[in-house]
C-alpha cells in the first residue's frame, strides 16, 4: 500500500514539473512573439529554438509558433518551398488530428498566397480546411479566419460574385457588432462590390463600414475605411467631401501599415489641396509624399538586405556542410586520386613500353601541375586515341580545380559585397550565370591571368565573353571601362 501510494506521488510530482515547464515555455514563446525584432532572420533565429519543444507546446501555442514561422519564412523572407516544407512536416507529425489537419490546411493557403501564381493552390487548400462548410455547414466563430481567408483566395482568383456570397454569409452567420470587428468585413464586402462596378452597393458598405468602425473606436479600421471611402469619392463631384474623409484617414495614417498606401493618401491630398487653389497645403503634402517615398525605398532597400542576408546564410550553411563532409572524406578522397594517377601513368608506362617508345619521366614532387605539363609534352608519341583519355583527365584534374577556387572567391566576394548581384540582377536581368561570374571577376579589377584560374577558361574565351559582356551591359569600351561601370553595383 505504501509503495503504490510513493509511485502515485512520484507521478503526480512529475507530471505537475512537466506542466509548469510546458507553461513555461509557452509563455516565453508568447513572449517573442509579441516583442518580435524588425530583423526577420534574428526572429527566425529566436523562432527555431522552439523545434526541439513543439510536442510539449499547447495546441494554441503549437498553431501561434507555426503561423509566425510560415509568415516569415513565406511573406518576408519569400522562401516559398521552406515555408510549405515546414507547412507539410507538421501536417505530418499530427496527421491522425483533424484540428490540426484543417490549420495546416490554412497554413497552405497562406503560403500559396504569398507566392505568385498560386491562387488556385490556395484556394484548394482552403476548401479542404472548411471542409463541407464552404457549401452546407453554417461557418462558425472558430471558422472566421478561415472564411475570410477563401473570401480572400475567390477574389484573387477573381471569382468576385461568389466571395461576394461568402462576405455575405460572413456577416450574417459570424459577424456580431458588438463582439468581432464588423467594419473590417463590411469594408471587404464594399470593395467586392467595387471590383464589380456595383457602385451604389460599394458606397452603402463604405459608409456602414466606416460607422461601425467609429462603433468599435478601432483606429486602424477608421483609417483604412475612410482612406477607402475618400477615393471613391474623389472621382465623384463632390470633391470637397473626398478631402475630408481622406484627412480623417490622414490623422492615423501610423495606423495604416503598407507605405505604398500612405504615399498615395498624401499624393490625392495634395491634389485635392492643389484643385482648391491651396498651393501652401499642396506642398506641404507633396513633401510628406517625398518623405513616405524614402521610407519605402529604405524599407524596400531593408527587405532585400534581410532576403539577401538570408540567402546568403543559406548558402554559407550548405557550404559548411559540404565542407565539413569533405573534411571526414578527405583522406578517402586522396587516395583515390592517387590510385586513379597511378593507374593512369601506370597504364602510358605499359603502353609506350608495348610499343618500345620513349618513357614518360613523371617528376612528382611539383605535384599535379608537374604531371599535367609532362602529359601534355608532345615528345611522348602516343597514339591519338590513348591521348584523348588522357587530355580528359587533364580536363577533369583542372576543372576540380578551377571549380574549388571558385566557390572560395564567391564567398570571400559575397561577404564584401553583400548587395552586388541583387543590385545587378535588378539591372541587367538576362545576364546569364557565367557573365555574373565574369563580372564579379570584373568588378574585383582582376586581370584575364586572374580570372583563368577560377573560371576554367583561357585568355581567348575570357576575351570574347567580356566583348559579348560589354554589349549586354550597353555600354562601349572607350568611353567607360567594364570595372569602372560595375563599380556602382558594389
Amino acid at each position: 500500500m505504501i509503495r503504490q501510494f510513493a509511485f502515485l506521488y512520484i507521478t503526480f510530482i512529475l507530471s505537475y514539473s512537466s506542466l509548469g515547464q510546458t507553461n513555461d515555455i509557452g509563455k516565453e514563446l508568447q513572449h517573442i512573439i509579441a516583442h518580435r525584432p524588425t530583423d526577420p532572420n534574428l526572429y527566425l533565429k529566436k523562432l527555431k529554438r522552439f523545434d526541439v519543444y513543439l510536442n510539449q507546446l499547447s495546441r494554441k501555442d503549437q498553431f501561434n509558433y507555426m503561423e509566425q514561422l510560415i509568415k516569415v519564412y513565406g511573406s518576408e523572407l519569400h522562401d516559398f518551398k521552406k515555408a510549405l516544407g515546414k507547412t507539410n512536416q507538421f501536417s505530418s507529425l499530427y496527421s491522425n488530428s483533424a484540428a490540426h489537419r484543417s490549420f495546416s490546411e490554412l497554413l497552405k493557403c497562406k503560403v500559396y498566397l504569398s507566392a505568385p501564381d498560386h491562387s488556385t493552390s490556395a484556394l484548394e487548400a482552403i476548401e479542404k480546411a472548411l471542409g463541407k462548410k464552404t457549401i452546407e455547414s453554417p461557418f462558425g466563430i472558430e471558422d472566421l479566419e478561415a472564411a475570410n481567408l477563401y473570401s480572400y483566395s475567390l477574389t484573387q482568383n477573381k471569382n468576385y460574385y461568389k466571395a461576394l456570397k461568402i462576405q455575405e454569409r460572413i456577416l450574417s452567420e459570424i459577424i456580431l457588432p458588438n463582439h468581432l470587428p464588423f467594419s473590417q468585413n463590411q469594408l471587404e464586402l464594399a470593395l467586392t462590390f467595387s471590383r464589380l462596378e456595383k457602385t451604389d452597393s460599394c458606397l452603402y458598405y463604405l459608409y456602414r463600414s466606416l460607422e461601425h468602425a467609429d462603433l468599435e473606436k478601432n483606429d486602424s479600421s477608421i483609417a483604412q475605411s475612410s482612406f477607402e471611402l475618400g477615393m471613391f469619392l474623389k472621382y465623384s463631384s463632390d470633391k470637397k467631401k473626398a478631402l475630408n474623409y481622406l484627412l480623417r484617414s490622414y490623422n492615423r495614417i501610423t495606423f495604416i501599415s503598407d507605405d505604398s498606401k500612405r504615399v498615395k493618401l498624401c499624393k490625392v491630398i495634395g491634389e485635392l489641396y492643389k484643385l482648391e487653389n491651396n498651393a501652401e497645403l499642396a506642398l506641404r503634402f507633396k513633401e510628406q509624399e517625398l518623405r513616405y517615398v524614402d521610407s519605402l525605398k529604405t524599407n524596400e532597400k531593408s527587405r532585400l538586405d534581410a532576403i539577401y542576408s538570408y540567402q546568403l546564410n543559406k548558402k554559407r550553411e550548405k557550404h559548411l556542410n559540404t565542407q565539413s563532409a569533405f573534411i571526414k572524406a578527405t583522406e578517402k578522397i586522396n587516395w583515390g586520386l592517387a590510385g586513379f594517377i597511378s593507374f593512369g601513368l601506370l597504364l602510358i608506362f605499359f603502353l609506350i613500353r608495348g610499343r618500345k617508345k620513349k618513357y614518360i619521366r613523371i617528376d612528382t614532387k611539383n605535384g599535379i601541375g608537374a604531371i599535367v605539363e609532362q602529359l601534355k609534352n608532345p615528345d611522348s608519341e602516343l597514339p591519338k586515341e590513348k591521348e584523348k583519355i588522357i587530355h580528359e583527365l587533364i580536363s577533369d584534374l583542372q576543372q576540380s580545380v578551377s571549380s574549388k577556387n571558385w566557390e572560395d572567391f564567391e564567398i570571400e566576394f559575397s561577404q564584401k559585397h553583400p548587395a552586388f548581384q541583387i543590385k545587378l540582377e535588378a539591372s541587367h536581368p538576362k545576364l546569364s550565370s557565367n557573365e555574373r561570374k565574369l563580372c564579379m571577376c570584373l568588378a574585383e579589377n582582376l586581370t584575364t591571368k586572374d580570372i583563368s584560374p577560377l573560371t576554367g577558361q583561357n585568355a581567348h574565351a575570357i576575351n570574347i565573353a567580356r566583348g559579348r559582356l560589354r554589349k549586354k551591359l550597353g555600354i562601349d569600351h572607350k568611353d567607360l571601362p567594364i570595372p569602372e561601370y560595375l563599380s556602382q553595383f558594389l
